[in-house]
């Protein structure tokens, strides 16, 4: 008499990636405030927009040298959104210190080095 092994029971749903969870536990874990992290989605059609605001300290961290990180964060986010069958852009999203405007980061990473000629 051979016993069967039993087999894990699946769910009636299986629990789709949350790429929106995902990209916020990454960040949280980066930053020195992560009770200032603060994540929101959008979906328009097959893409799926995540904006990520940090405490004004933290925009370094998550930029990362060269933006070496946010281009991680990036990928990763991507390739979890892929699963879904879906594209993903994730902004950085920045507070201005003077006047509370928000500003993107792609503003910054075009190579405006402000020092341009006529």
């Amino acid at each position: 008499m051979s016993e069967a092994t039993p087999q894990p029971t699946e769910s009636a749903s299986p629990r789709k990636a949350d790429v929106r969870t995902l990209v916020e536990q990454v960040v949280k874990m980066l930053v020195d405030e992560p009770s200032e992290v603060f994540v929101d989605e959008n979906r328009r059609g097959g893409t799926l927009e995540i904006d990520v605001e940090v405490a004004q300290k933290d925009i370094g961290k998550i930029i990362g040298k060269q933006g070496r990180t946010i281009r991680a964060l990036r990928t990763l986010a991507d390739a979890a959104a892929g699963k879904q069958n879906l594209r993903c852009s994730l902004e950085l999203i920045e507070e201005d210190e003077e006047d509370g405007d928000y500003e993107d980061d792609d503003s910054s990473e075009e190579g405006d080095s402000g020092d341009q000629q006529p």
